[in-house]
């Protein structure tokens, strides 16, 4: 099955993910995701979908204050160091967090949360799949609520910039599949999907030369949207 083969591939990059990952961006990767966190404050509770390692979690507990945490990975391996990670830092946060191993498929049906963070997990599924997703997030999000999304950027610009910007993102799913066969050679169209849930961009900010995009999204309050 070809979900057990990429959460076998996640698993297996689990040990070395942080050190890759500091080796080609010299934490600028942590900085993207957390960049927006200031702006939050407080809320009652959180979802982190596609947590990875947790070396996200050490910022948040700084900046954010929250009543509880669902934290959600296909990797069990990733789980246990987003764990450790928890654990090491000094605060009863652990008391609060809740990890759990999966997918959408395992939130309950009725759970709702006032902000959604999406760190560098999205670019994991095509297009058609891309809109499944956060379709069934955006179901457990909460009316007028927040969505922190953070990801690898391939805006249709031109010039050197872009082209390199575009042949270091094709590396990167060159070595990703050779692990964990997502099946994808590009990024999906982040933008559109979220246009075709009504979002809207509240703040937007580029960084390492357009390489990555984060973005600060707000859902629409209104009960009668409909799903597209």
């Amino acid at each position: 099955m070809k979900l057990e083969r990429i959460k076998h591939g996640f698993n297996f990059v689990a040990p070395y993910y942080d050190l890759f990952s500091y080796l080609l961006f010299q934490g600028r990767l942590l900085h993207a995701q957390t960049h927006y966190f200031d702006r939050i404050g407080k809320v009652d509770s959180i979802l982190i979908f596609g947590g990875g390692t947790g070396k996200i979690l050490p910022p948040l507990f700084k900046t954010i204050e929250f009543n509880s945490l669902t934290y959600i990975d296909i990797s069990g391996n990733m789980l246990k160091k987003a764990r450790r990670n928890c654990e090491a830092y000094e605060s009863d946060h652990v008391t609060k967090i809740e990890f759990i191993e999966g997918s959408t498929e395992v939130l309950n049906k009725n759970q709702q949360f006032n902000l959604i963070i999406t760190p560098f997990v999205l670019d994991c599924f095509s297009d058609e799949n891309l809109l499944k997703v956060i379709t069934k997030l955006d179901e457990h999000l909460e009316p007028g609520g927040t969505w922190l999304f953070t990801d690898f950027n391939e805006d249709q610009d031109f010039g050197i910039i872009s082209d390199m910007r575009s042949a270091f993102i094709k590396s990167l799913y060159f070595v990703f599949n050779l692990f964990c066969p997502l099946g994808i050679t590009k990024l999906p169209r982040f933008g559109g999907a979220f246009s075709q849930l009504n979002y809207s961009t509240v703040a937007q900010t580029q960084m390492l030369h357009g390489l990555v995009v984060g973005r600060v999204y707000q859902k629409l309050a209104s009960p009668d949207r409909e799903y597209q």
